[in-house]
């Protein structure tokens, strides 16, 4: 089985996958994820976690990366210093349990679609205004009381 990001990147293949079709635990997700590190390819780590509620620190090697799927699990935060995989153009974050982002999320200055569809996520920080390339967001199905609030000078956006 490869494991690809929804239709819109390359394929890893991590044949093992689909041969012990198990569910991979946070050690093995984070080996897997330092075998792809160097690699400019997309990872899709939807469901290959069931249910995961927090991502493996190696996610930070993956600084080449420039699509990544989270979608489908029970994340509730990101990496606090997710702002340093700069080549990210691509996040998919959605049907988590997400209640914030980190104020180094407006770091991630390559990006241009973003989908936080259905989490819980009530405000965005005040970094997210650097985030001037964001064509297409989803940030439906969450808790926002003032949506607009955190668009700021996103002129990109559809």
């Amino acid at each position: 089985m490869s494991v690809n990001l929804l239709g819109f990147c390359q394929k890893i293949s991590l044949n093992q996958i689909s041969k012990h079709k198990e569910k991979y635990s946070l050690v093995k997700v984070g080996s897997l994820i330092k075998n792809v590190a160097k690699s400019k390819e997309n990872v899709d780590l939807h469901k290959l976690i069931h249910k995961i509620e927090w991502l493996p620190l190696s996610l930070l090697k993956l600084v080449n990366v420039t699509a990544l799927n989270i979608a489908d699990n029970q994340i509730m935060a990101l990496l606090t210093t997710i702002g340093s995989l700069n080549a990210l153009t691509k996040l998919n974050t959605h049907s988590n349990q997400i209640i914030n982002l980190p104020d180094s999320f407006g770091k991630v200055i390559n990006l241009t679609d973003l989908d936080l569809y259905a989490n819980r996520l009530k405000s965005m920080p005040a970094t997210f205004r650097n985030l001037i390339n964001l064509i297409d967001l989803d940030s439906s199905s969450n808790e926002f009381a003032h949506f607009s609030d955190f668009l700021g000078n996103l002129t990109s956006l559809k």
